[in-house]
């Protein structure tokens, strides 16, 4: 059973599809013209491709244009599953907890804090 919140999201990112908001391709029905713009997931942008790091950065977001600090969320990885297994396997076990502790073990995934869009991540 889908929840209120499930059903207002739903309606709104299909009002968003239907409205034409971000798509480049009713620009060119309309004028016949087309855009230079980078697409990112499914929104127009003319900012230049970021390359993140491991601490926040600040950067204007494509989706709101919002000039802002990104917020970190780190992650664990495929990375920080090998490192533990590898000190299991060598003898290491008791200290095999320690790359879920440590945010260099991790990924860093940015999210603007103005409107929560993803913006990319750090792979450490």
């Amino acid at each position: 059973m889908s929840t209120d919140f499930e059903m207002r999201n739903f309606k709104r990112r299909r009002q968003k599809r239907n409205s034409g908001e971000g798509s480049s391709h009713l620009y060119m029905e309309k004028t016949g013209k087309s855009e230079n713009k980078r697409k990112v997931e499914g929104l127009e942008d003319n900012v230049a491709p970021q390359n993140y790091g491991p601490e926040a950065q600040h950067l204007t977001c494509p989706s709101c244009r919002a000039t802002v600090t990104t917020k970190v969320l780190h992650e664990n990885s495929t990375k920080t599953h090998i490192i533990c297994l590898i000190m299991c396997v060598v003898g290491l076990w008791p200290c095999c907890l320690i790359p879920y502790c440590v945010d260099s073990c991790k990924n860093a995934n940015h999210y603007c804090p103005s409107c929560n869009a993803y913006l990319g991540t750090y792979k450490g």
